[in-house]
C-alpha cells in the first residue's frame, strides 16, 4: 500500500486542481495548511527587511496621469484576517490544469502567493520519474564491458557525465 507522506499532501494542496485535499485525513490537512502558514507568517513578522522577488525584478512603476488618479479604483480588498493560505483555498480556478506549474507560471498568481509559488517551484522541480536515473545506469552498462573493465571509475564518471549532457543538448 502506498502512504502518504507530507510532500505528497502539499504538493497536492499546491495543485490547482486538488488544492481541497479530499483524499487526505483532517489532521493531514491540518499539518498540511499549517506548514504553508508557517513559511508564510515569518516574511510578514520579521523585523528585519527582507527583499522580494517582486522588488528586484519589476521596473520602477509609471507616475500616473492627473485624472486617472480621480477615477475609482477596482483593486481587490484583502480581508484582514485572511493570510495567503486562506485566499489561495478561497480561489476559485476556472480551468483545469494538467500541470501544476503552468498555473503557478502566470504572473498575477505569482503576484498573489509569493510565498506559495517559491514552495510550488521548489516542490515540483523534483522529477516524477526515475527514468533519467534509469538512463544513467544503462549508459553505464554500455561504457562498462568486457573490453573496457578496467577503466578508472572517475573515467566512467566523466564519460557518463559528457554523454547525458550530449542527451541534453538533443533534446532541446
Amino acid at each position: 500500500m502506498f502512504n502518504l507522506e507530507d510532500d505528497h499532501i502539499r504538493a497536492s494542496f499546491l495543485h490547482p486542481n486538488y488544492k481541497q485535499l479530499r483524499g487526505a485525513t483532517k489532521t493531514q490537512i491540518k499539518s498540511c495548511h499549517a506548514y504553508c502558514r508557517g513559511l508564510v507568517l515569518p516574511n510578514t513578522t520579521g523585523d528585519d527587511p527582507v527583499i522580494s522577488d517582486k522588488d528586484i525584478c519589476e521596473p520602477p512603476s509609471k507616475k500616473s496621469k492627473f485624472m486617472l488618479q480621480l477615477m475609482d479604483k477596482n483593486e481587490t480588498v484583502k480581508e484582514p484576517g485572511m493570510n495567503e493560505i486562506d485566499r489561495y483555498n478561497a480561489l476559485t480556478v476556472e480551468e483545469e490544469y494538467t500541470n501544476p506549474l503552468t498555473f503557478w507560471q502566470q504572473q498575477h498568481i505569482q503576484l498573489a502567493y509569493p510565498t506559495l509559488y517559491r514552495l510550488a517551484k521548489r516542490t515540483f522541480a523534483v522529477p516524477c520519474s526515475s527514468a533519467a536515473v534509469e538512463s544513467q545506469f544503462s549508459a553505464a552498462g554500455q561504457i562498462v564491458t568486457q573490453r573496457h573493465s578496467n577503466l578508472d571509475p572517475s573515467t566512467v564518471n566523466n564519460l557518463i557525465f559528457l554523454r547525458s549532457i550530449e542527451n541534453s543538448k538533443r533534446q532541446m
